[in-house]
């Protein structure tokens, strides 16, 4: 197996094993592996040639694991599987061997080259729905391709303010609910590969048009109604970030759309 391979699935099955320690208490579902990727300047079109060529070996190989694929700001991509238990990370490293079996270990050598090339870094992390702490519709704001502006909000609080943040998002979820409030959110929690504790709070529109007149809509009834939650939210949050970017279909390889 060439070194690129190699080095792939190593960086894979490490990180398995670090999580291997967690997998008894983590089989409740909703978890997500994700990577995170930077793309060097003026190497985005290769980079995505490359990509659509491995979703194109995934469908001929029948890959067993589905992933969506997202562009953000500053050239970075991120690829999320979802899991049912941090061991399933392991089985993506197998999946990886035997497409690279299938298609001839040259052929995926030669596409992870052209991939390693185009990059700049990447990272490896975790995280969680929590369905309990989100307002969703009849679909995933993450997977619908209707939602064409996806924002990410990265929340950072401290270890002895987390449970009362957590607390003070289930009386947000109720003002919305109470008052029929047209807006859905979801929220992840962060897992090893981020700094913790960390909250991901996901929202999106069909256009980033559309987003921000929901925003300018919302914003009369929150500067009515929720200034008591403002007031005790903020001195709660450490840190604040929020990164903006798209599903991208073509990028995905998911069997239930094929």
């Amino acid at each position: 197996m060439s070194r690129r391979i190699t080095a792939v699935l190593t960086n894979v099955i490490i990180l398995c094993l670090a999580f291997s320690g967690l997998t008894a208490q983590d089989n409740t579902g909703n978890l997500y592996y994700a990577a995170e990727v930077k793309v060097k300047s003026g190497m985005i079109e290769e980079y995505e040639t490359v990509v659509k060529e491995f979703v194109e070996a995934c469908k001929k190989h029948d890959f067993p694991f589905d992933y969506y694929a997202y562009s953000i700001e500053g050239f970075r991509y991120v690829f999320i599987y979802r899991i049912k238990t941090y061991s399933d990370i392991e089985a993506i490293a197998r999946a990886v061997g035997e497409l690279s079996e299938n298609i001839g270990e040259s052929r995926l050598s030669e596409m992870y080259d052209r991939e390693y090339k185009a990059l700049d870094n990447t990272v490896f992390t975790t995280f969680r729905y929590v369905p309990g702490l989100s307002k969703t519709g009849n679909s995933s704001i993450m997977t619908d391709e209707r939602i064409k502006h996806l924002n990410w909000s990265y929340i950072y609080v401290s270890n002895e303010n987390d449970s009362k943040w957590r607390k003070l998002q289930e009386e947000w979820l109720a003002l919305f609910n109470e008052n029929n409030i047209d807006f859905n959110w979801e929220f992840y929690t962060g897992g090893i590969g981020m700094k913790l504790p960390v909250w991901i709070y996901v929202t999106g529109g069909e256009s980033a048009v559309e987003y921000h007149k929901q925003l300018e809509k919302l914003r009369e009834f929150l500067d009515k109604n929720a200034k008591h939650l403002y007031d005790r939210e903020i001195p709660l949050i450490k840190d604040y970030k929020e990164v903006t970017g798209r599903l991208r279909p073509d990028l995905s390889y998911v069997r239930e759309l094929r």
